[in-house]
């Protein structure tokens, strides 16, 4: 008798077990489902929305591959302003001009139709006007948000050249090395015209000669040449740039050189004009904040972060930095290399330069 009451007892444990796996299982199927279900991007009423920051930091590691939904963004919105179809984007001059640097990022990607993205719980408002970003987590003042008024108690208003996620404490711990690997492949792309290990300024002219000429140097330098061809009746200009662009949520740091021709006395737009000569030589360093400095020299003739590459040499960029973490410290230098006509008004001689350096300490 105690024999099968043991028997019974042992049956009834074996089938608790039973049923306990199987609630586990689907405790284990419900969690999957949860997982499966949490989308780290999606849209939230026609803005995009990052389930964190170190969703929103890893999309622009990769920001030459952007795998977003399809909505009406920033960047779509001024392109058909410029074709003069007629948008929303409510315009100036000045916030015309505060946007053409960032024309070729993945920034006004990511920015919907109103200069808004979410990240996290926070939904940011970016004022290229007033160069300010408006932060909230109230999604009741989002109407606030989109007229950039940002006084508000529970708006809270940043520059564009504070580290927003730092103060919000919503910074992805990732280290300098992870940022930047994201340009290792392209350091053997197309290198063909650079000048090899020249002592950095030898015997090369400094422009602009004067650095009181330069409206910011902590921030950006640019320099053009032009030359006009009797033969051809056009104008060509060669254009040379160090800039860092802060954007509150978005930080980089580039070296541009471009070539664009028109016709002579005319008022017509400039247009790309391809130059094989273009390279540029590059050295220095920057700090990311709370981060160690990293060093730069190289030279370079390829277009990086240009997609697709300009198929007729028109244009050489190297982007050092590309982040939502800031730069505290920048000691930028370069020589610049090319020919004004580029490949086809071959009349002229080259033209070689160092460019004023941003130093930002």
């Amino acid at each position: 008798m105690k024999k099968n009451v043991h028997n019974v007892k042992n049956a009834f444990l074996a089938i608790v077990a039973i049923m306990g796996v199987i609630g586990c299982q689907e405790d284990l199927d419900d969690l999957t489902e949860l997982v499966i279900d949490s989308k780290p991007i999606e849209l939230k009423d026609g803005t995009l929305k990052f389930a964190s920051n170190e969703v929103y930091e890893g999309l622009l590691e990769k920001s030459d591959d952007l795998s977003l939904p399809e909505f009406l963004s920033y960047q779509k919105i001024l392109e058909e302003y410029k074709q003069a179809k007629g948008t929303d984007l409510r315009v100036s001059e000045e916030l015309l001009d505060n946007l053409e640097g960032f024309q070729d990022t993945p920034l006004l990607g990511i920015l919907d139709k109103d200069g808004m993205v979410i990240i996290g719980d926070y939904l940011f408002s970016l004022d290229f006007e007033r160069e300010l970003v408006g932060v909230t987590n109230n999604s009741s003042l989002k109407n606030q948000m989109i007229s950039k008024n940002f006084e508000h108690k529970n708006i809270r208003k940043f520059t564009f050249e504070t580290d927003i996620l730092s103060e919000l404490d919503l910074a992805y711990d990732s280290s300098v090395e992870g940022v930047e690997k994201k340009y290792s492949t392209y350091e053997n792309f197309r290198i063909q015209n650079c000048p090899g290990n020249i002592p950095p300024g030898t015997g090369i002219p400094l422009i602009p000669s004067n650095r009181d000429d330069v409206l910011e140097p902590d921030k950006k330098v640019e320099f053009t040449l032009t030359w006009v061809s009797s033969t051809f009746l056009r104008e060509y200009r060669a254009t040379a740039l160090h800039v860092y662009q802060p954007a509150g949520i978005y930080f980089r740091l580039k070296t541009e050189l471009s070539h664009d021709s028109r016709l002579y006395m005319q008022t017509n737009n400039w247009t790309p004009e391809p130059d094989s000569n273009m390279s540029v030589f590059y050295w220095g360093s920057f700090k990311p904040k709370n981060r160690s400095t990293v060093n730069l020299y190289n030279c370079w003739d390829s277009c990086q972060g240009c997609w697709p590459q300009p198929a007729n040499r028109d244009k050489v960029q190297k982007v050092h930095w590309e982040a939502a973490r800031r730069l505290d410290v920048i000691n930028l230098y370069g020589i610049f290399r090319g020919r004004l006509g580029g490949d086809v008004a071959i009349t002229t001689s080259g033209y070689e330069f160092r460019l004023q350096p941003i130093l930002r300490n």
